[in-house]
């Protein structure tokens, strides 16, 4: 069988239990963020999920059980801004948290607010 033609029913990313466990909490969470931030009409979604405002408001009300379904293979639903070529420079160069920072900020489409505490 193709494995990109495997029923979501069967299908569950082959890696340490663990660490699927983890993945799936983190699915869980991206999309409890996700709909949170529809369901207040937070203007910043799209910048901060990468996608257009309809698309986020479709996977808020996308079928439960089938996300649900999707989420538990343990495939990551996500992508890490901090894998980024200008994350890793920062890294391999000063690695200071304020240019940890500058780079995370500079990932997202728009500026997104920070408050300084």
């Amino acid at each position: 069988m193709n494995e990109n033609n495997i029923p979501v029913a069967k299908a569950i990313f082959d890696t340490h239990s663990f660490v699927r466990k983890k993945i799936e909490a983190a699915n869980f969470a991206v999309i409890d963020a996700l709909v949170a931030m529809v369901e207040y009409q937070d203007p910043l979604a799209p910048a901060v999920f990468g996608a257009s405002a309809e698309t986020l408001t479709k996977l808020a009300a996308m079928d439960k059980a089938k996300l649900h379904a999707l989420l538990m293979t343990g495939l990551p639903i996500f992508l890490l801004r901090i894998a980024s070529p200008e994350f890793k420079a920062v890294l391999e160069g000063s690695g200071s948290e304020d240019a940890l920072l500058r780079a995370l900020l500079e990932s997202h489409s728009e500026q997104l607010p920070i408050t300084s505490l």
